[in-house]
C-alpha cells in the first residue's frame, strides 16, 4: 500500500464515522450515489473514509453503485495495464520507470507542489512545469514514475468506493495524454492530411494533463509546415484554457526559440515554467 500523501488542493474533511481527517487518509466528500430503502439514509451527504464506507453500507442496507460488490484488485497490475494502453502513449521504458532510480537532483528540481499533487493521485490539478537539461538526467523517467505513482494512489483512493477496473477507458477517467514530440511531429510530417491527426490534436488541446516529452529534438521542418502548426494550436489552446502541460527538453530557452516561433515558447512557458537541471 502506498503511503497516503495529501494533495495541496484537498478540502479539509472529517470522516462521519471514525473522525479520521483528510490529513491522515483519503476521505470522500460524500458516499457514492446509492439506492437505499428508506432513502435518504443518515450520512448520505457526509464525508466518509473507505473502511467506514463498508460498515456504513451494511448498517443502512445500501445497494452499492451498479449493484456490484467491490472486488479485490491488484492495483499495481491494473496501473501497469493502464499505462500500457496505446491511448496513453508511453513507451516501455517510461512504463517501467521507478522513482527510486531517478537522480535526486532531477526530482529535487521539480516544483514540490507538483510532486505532492501527483503523488496524491490528484492528477487533474497538477501545476505545469518543464524540466530542461542535458541528456541522461532522468527527466522523462522522473515524470513517468510520478505519473505511475499518482495513478496507483488515485486507484487506491477510489477502490473502496467503486469497482475496479472501471468500465470507462483510462483516458476518460483521468484525461492524461503522453506525447513524444519527435515521434509525433515526425509522424505528422510523414502522413500529412489524416483524420486521426485531427483527433489527436483536439485531444491534446483539451486533455486535463498533457505530458510533452523531448521538445526540440525533432528535425527542423519548413517554416509554417502543418506539423509545427498543429503544435502551435495545441499550446495556444491549452494556454487559453489554463490547462497544465508537463514537458521535457535537452535545450534551454534560447535554443528552443531558435527552433520554434518565440510566441509559441512564451505560451508554453507562461503556465509551465522551465527548470534547468544543473550538472
Amino acid at each position: 500500500m502506498n503511503r497516503f500523501v495529501r494533495s495541496p488542493h484537498a478540502r479539509d474533511l472529517t470522516c462521519q464515522s471514525c473522525g479520521a481527517t483528510s490529513d491522515d487518509r483519503y476521505i470522500k466528500a460524500r458516499p457514492p450515489q446509492v439506492v437505499s430503502r428508506p432513502s435518504p439514509v443518515p450520512g448520505h451527504d457526509q464525508p466518509i473514509c473507505g473502511p467506514c464506507y463498508r460498515t456504513w453500507v451494511e448498517e443502512h442496507g445500501v445497494y452499492l453503485p451498479l449493484g456490484v460488490e467491490p472486488e479485490e484488485t491488484d492495483l499495481d497490475a491494473l496501473v501497469l495495464k493502464w499505462l500500457s494502453e496505446k491511448e496513453i502513449g508511453l513507451g516501455q521504458d517510461e512504463i517501467e520507470a521507478q522513482l527510486g532510480k531517478i537522480p535526486p537532483m532531477t526530482l529535487k528540481a521539480i516544483p514540490p507542489q507538483s510532486v505532492v499533487t501527483m503523488l496524491s493521485g490528484d492528477l487533474a490539478k497538477v501545476t505545469g512545469f518543464g524540466i530542461c537539461g542535458l541528456a541522461e538526467r532522468g527527466k522523462t523517467q522522473a515524470i513517468a514514475a510520478l505519473l505511475a505513482a499518482g495513478l496507483r494512489q488515485w486507484a487506491e483512493n477510489l477502490a473502496p468506493f467503486r469497482r475496479l477496473p472501471f468500465q470507462d477507458p483510462l483516458e476518460r477517467m483521468t484525461s492524461i495524454t503522453w506525447m513524444n514530440i519527435p515521434t509525433k511531429i515526425g509522424a505528422w510530417r510523414r502522413f500529412g492530411i489524416d483524420p486521426e491527426i485531427d483527433v489527436f490534436v483536439r485531444r491534446a488541446e483539451t486533455t486535463k494533463l498533457l505530458i510533452a516529452d523531448d521538445f526540440g529534438r525533432e528535425r527542423p521542418g519548413k517554416e509554417g509546415d502543418a506539423a509545427t502548426s498543429h503544435l502551435d494550436a495545441i499550446l495556444t489552446a491549452r494556454d487559453r484554457a489554463g490547462l497544465p502541460t508537463l514537458w521535457t527538453s535537452n535545450f534551454d530557452r534560447a535554443e528552443l526559440e531558435d527552433r520554434y516561433d518565440a510566441p509559441v515558447i512564451r505560451r508554453l512557458f507562461r503556465l509551465n515554467p522551465p527548470i534547468w537541471i544543473e550538472g
